[in-house]
């Protein structure tokens, strides 16, 4: 091998470390982008279970959460974005009302 590389002259050499080194840096790339697309997707299903998660706690009906899931499934990948962003508004409008409620009984317990 070292006889190979010592055979090439200046210019062949350096054509070769670049090529190498440039098929190195797509490999790199590649693999962090799949393990970042797959994180993601971890990631969002993780977020989808809690949210589902938390509206069962909150007494919404199966079959509401089953039809707003099946709808997100039929509509592909926009739709995927959309009743992800639906559920984070959902959980955000219940943390509020929890808030609010925790708010009211503290002035209550405060006035009597």
């Amino acid at each position: 091998m070292l006889e190979f590389l010592s055979g090439l002259d200046g210019e062949t050499l350096m054509f070769l470390v670049f090529f190498v080194a440039m098929a190195i840096v797509v490999l790199v790339l590649g693999v962090t982008g799949i393990l970042v697309y797959a994180w993601l997707r971890h990631r969002r299903q993780e977020i989808v279970a809690g949210i589902v998660h938390e509206m069962l706690d909150q007494g919404l009906p199966v079959e509401q959460i089953e039809r707003v899931l099946g709808a997100a499934r039929f509509g592909g990948h926009s739709a995927s974005h959309t009743i992800f962003e639906r559920l984070l508004r959902h959980r955000n409008r219940a943390a509020q009302r929890s808030a609010t409620a925790v708010a009211n009984a503290r002035d209550i317990l405060a006035e009597g």
